[in-house]
This record gives C-alpha cells, structure tokens and sequence, in this order.
C-alpha cells in the first residue's frame, strides 16, 4: 500500500509541473492586459483634450471615432458628445457619404445612443437605403456591415448585399485594397493593402463559418501576417507604423486569434509590445512626423480596447450587447464641454473582467495546490 501511494504522490507533483508553463503564459498574458489598460487610460485622457469637439458644430470624424474608442475601452463618453452629434446631424446631415454615417452610427451606438434615432434621423434606414453598387472606397462595405452587426439592428438583406460587395473586393494577392475595385490605371489599386485588409477582416469575422467567407478570410489573413515586422508591428509599402499595427492586432481579436500566440512573437516582442511602443511622454501615440497623433491614438484605444476584450472573454470590440443605453440628461454644448473630460477612471474600472480567459492563472494556482494538498494528503496516509 505504501508503494502504491507514493506513486500517486509522484503523478501528483509530475502533474502539478506539467501545468507550470500554463501558469507563465498566464502570467505572461496578465502582465500585457495590465500594460493595456495602463495605456488605454493615458490615451484617453490625451484624445479628450487633443480631438475636443469643435465649436462650429461640424461633423468631425475624429471626433466620433474617438467617442468610439473611449466608450469601448471603458475611458468614458467624452463630455458634450451626445448633444455634439445630435446637433451636428440635424446641421450637416445632408452633407455626409455613407461611411460617414455607418461611422455616426458606430459611435452613438458605442455611446448608448439609438442609432435609430440621432439628430432626427434613422442612421440604419439610411444605411439600408443606399446605393452600394456606386461606392468607391472599402470602407463603405466595411463600416456599414460593422455598425449593422455590432448593433445588432436585422437589416439581413442589406448586410448580405454589403457581404457580397466586400467579398467581390478582395485582390488576387488575398488582400483587400483602399478601393472596392481594382482601376488599371492606378497601380496602387491593383493588390492588397494592410490596413484595408484588417479593417475587411474585422467585418468578415462575424460571418466565418461558412465556406465562402472561411476561405476569403484564410487568404486576408495569410496576407496580414505576411506583413508582420521583426518589431512585432506591422507594416507595409509606406513602412511600419502604429495605425497599421493597432489595425492587425484589431482584426486577429475580431477573428478570435491570439495576438499573442507564439508564431505572433517576434524578436520576443508581441504585437501588445509593439503597439505600446509607439506611446509618446504626452500620453498619445506617435504619428509619422513622431508627433502624437489624432488617428493613430484612436486606433491604438480601440485596438487596446480589443484585445483586452478578447484577453478577458468579455463582449468583442464590435459587439455591443454590453453597452448600457445612454441616460444623461443632456446639456448645452459649451466651451466647458470641449476640454478634457475629467470623470476618473481607475485602471480597475476599464473593462471589467466578465469572461473566464483573466482566470487562466487563478485556475492553474488552484490546481497545482491541490495536487500540492493530494500528496501531502497520500503521504500522511502512509505514515
């Protein structure tokens, strides 16, 4: 009997050392949420002061997607913007693309806004009331078929129309270019780009499964990792830089793709790494002039915002289940309004962890002390 159990003292400890790597990768993986967060606070604070809505009441892109990534990434709604967008549709409406109203539709929908209702108009009728078959850029498929399926809003007819398109888009080379189609004319239409094949792929992630769109996203994919650079970052014709990059590791969370599995490990940089490289003393993230920039801080929050999402198993970046409906009462938009908005945030409150993966090194402690306790348990029975 005593022979017998010190054998399953040894498989007990043999067992309990096997899961230690799991408990480093754990470690590992915590250490690059708790560096996300960090940043994602910083930047947020930075596009808060630096993309502040502007007193002419025009509509801003960087001013939506920026409301966007800081109400995705837990930074708060910055202060004024429901009562900036409201006004400025019912100003401007007339004067916007597509793109410009599925991206609208995207960040009042990220703020708890109802994209049905913003400004006097309905952004998803409009939406599904356009001329598809007359859009130049990638981004009017892209953008259209995120802020339908993020907001959850039907329009089935419409989002596989908008499928059709985007799938049609795609390069012989597997990528996607900047342009829905390819002109003879302009060689730089001709093959895939980076970051249009990113941003295609975080819209053709809510449809794999199926064999069409399985196979578009294998070849989009192949062609985004072809594009990774020893820095861990990614780049292409134009160089590596911190939009492309914050583009990549925003689509591999979309496509539920570790960004931080090892064939993503270069030089033993992770794509998280090379990202944050990018962040500048001011908080933002460095532009091409090494200046902090507007576009690409905004899309280093939503791709931080992402894969901190992906790493805690909470809603992705584009799954708005978990946005609660927007309930202050409005105020009048005012030079107080423009400047950064001061609501604190801990880096405990960004996100909160829902899902099961932050529990991987919790879980792991657990059982190795429990096969720890099983063998001192076997080896007072022996004695």
């Amino acid at each position: 009997m005593k022979k017998y159990s010190m054998k399953a003292v040894i498989a007990l400890l043999c067992a309990a050392l096997l899961l230690t790597p799991f408990l480093f990768t754990a470690a590992a993986a915590d250490t690059d949420i708790a560096a996300a967060k960090e940043s994602a606070l910083k930047i947020a604070a930075w596009l808060k002061t630096n993309a502040a809505i502007p007193q002419s009441g025009e509509i801003d892109g960087n001013v939506d997607w920026t409301a966007f990534a800081c109400a995705r990434s837990g930074c708060g709604i910055p202060a004024g913007y429901p009562v900036y967008i409201d006004k400025a549709l019912r100003a401007h409406f007339d004067e916007l693309y597509l793109t410009d109203i599925a991206r609208i539709a995207l960040a009042a929908g990220a703020c708890g806004l109802d994209a049905r209702a913003v400004g006097g108009y309905d952004l998803i009728k409009e939406i599904a009331a356009s001329d598809f078959g007359s859009q130049s850029y990638t981004s009017a498929a892209v953008y259209p078929l995120l802020a339908l399926n993020s907001l959850d809003v039907g329009q089935e007819d419409t989002k596989e129309t908008l499928l059709a398109v985007l799938l049609a888009a795609q390069r012989p080379d597997g990528g996607f270019n900047y342009l829905l189609k390819a002109d003879p004319g302009n060689a730089y239409s001709l093959d895939g780009d980076l970051d249009s094949t990113a941003m295609a792929l975080q819209a053709l992630a809510a449809y794999a499964g199926t064999a069409e769109v399985d196979a578009a996203i294998s070849r989009a994919l192949a062609f985004v990792k072809a594009g990774q650079k020893e820095s861990g970052g990614f780049g292409g014709a134009w160089g590596e830089s911190a939009d492309t990059t914050a583009q990549a590791l925003t689509a591999l969370c979309a496509l539920g793709v570790d960004p931080l599995a090892d064939e993503f490990i270069k030089s033993g940089n992770t794509i998280v790494d090379a990202l944050l490289a990018y962040s500048n003393p001011d908080g933002g993230i460095r532009g091409w002039d090494g200046n902090s920039n507007v576009m690409s801080s905004y899309q280093a929050l939503y791709a931080l915002a992402a894969y901190i999402r992906f790493a805690q198993g909470d809603c992705a970046l584009f799954d708005f289940a978990d946005v609660q409906p927007f309930t202050e009462e409005p105020t009048t938009v005012s030079e107080e309004t423009t400047a950064e908005d001061t609501t604190a945030v801990s880096e405990e409150e960004l996100i909160p962890q829902t899902g099961a993966a932050g529990k991987t090194g919790a879980a792991v402690f657990v059982l190795f002390s429990a096969a720890a306790a099983g063998a001192f348990a076997l080896r007072k029975k022996d004695e």
